[in-house]
């Protein structure tokens, strides 16, 4: 059977640097076997939601038989390495996937579907791609590296970046979220590729800190390379976001940006001097609260010790033999009972002043005004 021109979609022979990928290929082809199959020369136009191929030039198909029509069969830029998706669920969420990140550079778009992956003449995996545009570049995971256990935790913080306003105790800032997200890494496996793509999901609004080179973002998410070591590898990648927020004056996000305010040259000075006021009070309250903490935790202690003498002495009951260690026991429970007397008092003293200096506190916060 003849025919003038075959109209077809899909993928054919595709080759990258150390990995070749194909529609269905089988596993004892090799690289040049592959390079040398006939190129009958392609044009594409989108039709619809599709894509058409046109093959110019007849090809030839035996009665009985069949043959591949070959629609891409070239070299790409490419790369063999791992890929942590942790999103895949299941296993993935522990272990990397062997994979192929290869960039679409034949001049057409290439429909999605099934690949299958073969390295140095031989079948290593399979997998599916989507749709790739001309120009692209995308990941192909074909197979699970159970030899490589990655587990992973996440570090949440708050930086304030400007004072914006201050208004009756009120405090309008700018500060940058951050996400510091760590991988620990463990890779018991031999001859795997040393480089490894970090999926780590992208929010709007927010950015990488510091993306190392080669870093991708593709449907929705950043890939950030990283390289194995032997043995452990730790990774930290860290995402920000600088948004507004209003927080109480009192609060230690308040705090840092009232302080943040003052160490600024450019700061107003009536304002900055009015802020130092409110800082000197609130390092003398400061002070006054740790002094009552401390004599509640001594206060503690000595009510526990009072609880375990009584119980030495009911111990001991009446009889004569112990008189004389009862006795002690007796004058010790007196003294403490004396000294928890002294600091009950103490703590009553030192509550009111925390209450006065608390008042004084939003007086002069009350009389700090900010608008920008």
């Amino acid at each position: 059977m003849n025919f003038g021109a075959v109209e077809a979609s899909g993928f054919g022979g595709l080759g990258t640097r150390g990995a070749s990928i194909g529609g269905g290929g089988m596993s004892s082809l090799d690289m040049a076997q592959i390079a040398g199959a006939q190129d009958g020369g392609a044009t594409g136009t989108a039709v619809g939601g599709l894509f058409r191929y046109d093959v110019e030039g007849p090809v030839t198909v035996p009665d009985r038989s069949s043959t591949l029509v070959s629609l891409v069969n070239r070299q790409i830029e490419g790369e063999d390495l791992l890929l942590y998706r942790p999103d895949a669920g299941g296993a993935a969420a522990h272990h990397p996937y062997r994979a192929v990140r290869f960039k679409n550079d034949t001049g057409y778009m290439l429909q999605g579907g099934p690949v299958t992956v073969l390295a140095r003449g031989t079948f290593v995996g399979s997998g599916i791609f989507e749709r790739i545009e001309d120009g692209a570049e995308t990941f192909l995971p074909f197979s699970l590296e159970q030899g490589i256990s990655i587990t992973s935790h996440a570090k949440h913080g708050e930086k304030p970046l400007k004072l914006v306003a201050v208004t009756d105790g009120r405090v309008r800032c700018e500060v940058q979220s951050r996400r510091t997200q760590v991988f620990d890494i463990l890779s018991r496996a031999k001859d795997v590729p040393e480089r490894i793509y970090l999926r780590v999901g992208k929010r709007p609004g927010w950015s990488l800190e510091n993306a190392p080179k080669d870093t991708r973002e593709l449907h929705g998410a950043w890939y950030v390379p990283a390289t194995l070591k032997e043995g452990k590898t730790t990774v930290e990648i860290t995402d920000l976001h600088s948004h507004a927020r209003t927080v109480s004056w009192d609060s230690q996000l308040g705090q840092d940006v009232l302080k943040l305010y003052v160490s600024n040259a450019e700061a107003d000075s009536e304002v900055a001097a009015a802020l130092k006021a409110v800082d000197s009070k609130r390092a003398e309250l400061s002070k006054v609260r740790a002094e009552v903490a401390q004599k509640r935790k001594r206060k503690n202690e000595l009510e526990r010790e009072q609880n375990r003498v009584r119980h030495n002495i009911k111990t001991l009951g009446e009889a004569k033999i112990n008189q004389s260690l009862a006795r002690k026991f007796s004058a010790q429970l007196g003294a403490n009972e004396r000294t928890i007397a002294g600091l009950n008092g103490d703590i009553v003293k030192l509550d009111e002043q925390i209450h006065a200096l608390t008042q004084q506190l939003k007086v002069l916060m009350q009389g700090v005004s900010l608008s920008k």
